[in-house]
Formats: structure tokens, C-alpha cells, sequence
């Protein structure tokens, strides 16, 4: 079997949403996105599009910002705090998380793209994955907040956050909570 229908067959068979984390869906914006960020050691997002600057809290909260953006450096400033971020001007977020949570994104048909998150032990194109997010165009950014119990995909009109569902006391591993369980909100 050709390499590529054999990496299209594992995502195919791979399961959409996880008992580890929680999606909160898309939101859509009328303005194209072309940054995300996360402020340091935080899960505080920082969204750039050609309309304004959001900052969305862990608790899906959201309050608009006057954000410098140095798209040069790709660090944008709020209140005095640099951002680093990324998006269609380049830059980069973490992939994997510090207990080993990876995230990796493939386009097998170009442009459409395919991200999915992998524990920790699991290896690219083989062993478990969860596919988080596909889009029929580039993602502008895929990464992990520093403190890596938030991941954010962004596209050029959505920006999808999925938080780390944390494990019950006792717990070996498993949730009881749904494993799409929603939150945040929508910009309007």
C-alpha cells in the first residue's frame, strides 16, 4: 500500500475528539485571523485579526485589547506584555507539551490539513491519535500554551481551542467527563 493511503487510512480510522481533552468547538470571524498567541505560562489566548485583538481566558471569556503586533519579530505587546505569536507571517508554537502530548498536522490532498494530538509514548503515523481538527485550507497556527493543558488551531476565518481535561483524584488516567464537552464562546 502507497505510504500516503496508508497514513490517510490510520487518520480515517482514528477518532474525532478524546476523553483527555475538551473541545470547544469553532469560532468564526468575519475578519481573517492572522495571528494566535498564548501569553506566557498561561492559557490566555491572544487572537490578531484585520478587525481587532481578542483575549480569550481559560474560562472562554473575552475582552478586546489594543495589541502592537512586530510581525517582523512575531511578538505582539498588550498591557506591557509580549506575546509570541504566530500565523500567516510565520512563527511557531510548542508541539508537544512537557509530558510528552504531541501535535502534528499532515495535508495528504493540499491545501485541505489534518491536526491530531498523540499521548505520550505514541510515535508519528502509527500507534493512538485523535484528530482535533480538518480544514479544506492551511492552518495558520497549531501549538500548545506553555503550560500545555491548552491547544489552540487556528485557520484564516476559525480559531478552535481544545482544553486538557483534568483527571479525577484516584483517577488512573480516564475522565468521566464527556469527551466533547464545550466551552467558550463565540465571537460575534
Amino acid at each position: 500500500m502507497d505510504p500516503r493511503e496508508r497514513v490517510r487510512q490510520w487518520l480515517a480510522d482514528a477518532p474525532r475528539g478524546s476523553r483527555n481533552w475538551a473541545s470547544g468547538g469553532c469560532t468564526w470571524f468575519d475578519a481573517r485571523v492572522f495571528a494566535v498567541g498564548f501569553f506566557a505560562n498561561t492559557d490566555e489566548l491572544l487572537v490578531l485579526s484585520h478587525s481587532a485583538s481578542v483575549v480569550v481566558a481559560e474560562s472562554g471569556a473575552q475582552r478586546l485589547v489594543d495589541a502592537e503586533v512586530d510581525a517582523v519579530r512575531l511578538i505582539a505587546t498588550v498591557d506591557g506584555q509580549r506575546v509570541r505569536i504566530a500565523g500567516v507571517s510565520g512563527g511557531g508554537l510548542p508541539r508537544t507539551t512537557h509530558d510528552g502530548w504531541s501535535v502534528r498536522v499532515v495535508s495528504l490532498d493540499w491545501p485541505s490539513e489534518v491536526a491530531f494530538l498523540q499521548p505520550p509514548g505514541s510515535h508519528a503515523w502509527h500507534g493512538e491519535c485523535v484528530v482535533v481538527d480538518e480544514s479544506n485550507a492551511p492552518f495558520r497556527a497549531v501549538g500548545f500554551s506553555d503550560t500545555g493543558t491548552m491547544l489552540v488551531v487556528a485557520t484564516d476565518e476559525t480559531v478552535e481551542r481544545w482544553r486538557r481535561v483534568p483527571a479525577k483524584a484516584g483517577a488512573t488516567g480516564t475522565s468521566t467527563r464527556h469527551p466533547l464537552e464545550t466551552w467558550g464562546a463565540r465571537f460575534d
